[in-house]
């Protein structure tokens, strides 16, 4: 008699860690289709302007739970107006599966920074790249001291050439 009590704990646990790898699993997709919504924009080629230079910027999506539990998508905001621009279908992510990252928060604020390295068809770049980079990545975090209802992903960087080879 006493094997159904162990029995139902094996059970319990092998359950739990079943769910816990769904979690990552939903958790990979999600990011898998923001890289591809973000890098596999072809379009994005001929919004972007030809200018040699760095475009940094972020995309929040601001995401609440409401009285019954469920979650709900109450805004997308970028924080430039080149991002509304570049990625003109950015309503896309209202559909990706926010909860998994949601765990007891009653609101979160994701934050996807994106950094486009653009060199210009005329040949020009920017005098010192890495430098531009860095201050890139510095201006894409938020800093209004309630750090704790934002949740960053990875940025998304590439470099995005114009340049004409004969």
């Amino acid at each position: 008699m006493e094997l159904r009590p162990a029995i139902t704990t094996l059970l319990l646990i092998w359950a739990l860690s079943g769910s816990a790898q769904s979690v990552s699993t939903v958790k990979q997709e999600v990011e898998k289709s923001i890289s591809d919504f973000f890098m596999g924009d072809k379009g994005v080629f001929e919004r972007v302007p030809d200018s040699g230079k760095v475009y940094r910027f972020f995309f929040q999506v601001d995401v609440s739970r409401t009285g019954n539990r469920r979650l709900s998508v109450t805004s997308i905001k970028a924080s430039d107006t080149i991002a509304y621009k570049l990625y003109p279908d950015s309503h896309f992510l209202k559909t990706l599966q926010w909860n998994v990252y949601m765990h007891k928060r009653k609101k979160a604020s994701f934050i996807i920074p994106v950094v486009l390295d653009v060199i210009s068809s005329k040949g020009k770049t920017h005098k010192n790249e890495r430098s531009d980079q860095l201050k890139a990545f510095r201006s894409l975090f938020k800093n209004d001291g309630n750090i704790e209802d934002y949740i960053y992903f990875r940025p998304v960087v590439f470099v995005i050439s114009k340049q004409i080879f004969d």
